[in-house]
């Protein structure tokens, strides 16, 4: 299977092509290890999801993203959900 790891080689992971999908639902199996309750919406701030990314990251063994631009860079990109 062929991927795009550049995200992943920009924060220091090797991640032996790992499909962005499947890194997104470790995620959120992984907050579902959590006691403490999280909340997502257009009402919430990003900085406490941000935090838990990181912490996950850490918890992987993975090199978080350690600078502000990074998330500008390639934040930029991503299609808001459809609204009614």
């Amino acid at each position: 299977m062929d991927c795009d790891c550049r995200m992943f080689h920009a924060i220091g992971v090797d991640c032996h092509c790992i499909p962005p999908c499947v890194v997104l639902i470790a995620f959120t199996a992984w907050l579902t290890t959590r006691d403490e309750v999280t909340t997502l919406s257009s009402r919430h701030d990003v900085t406490h999801i941000v935090n838990l990314v990181t912490e996950f990251c850490e918890s992987q063994g993975w090199q978080p993203p350690k600078d502000d631009k990074w998330f500008g860079r390639h934040f930029k990109n991503i299609k808001a959900y459809p609204k009614d």
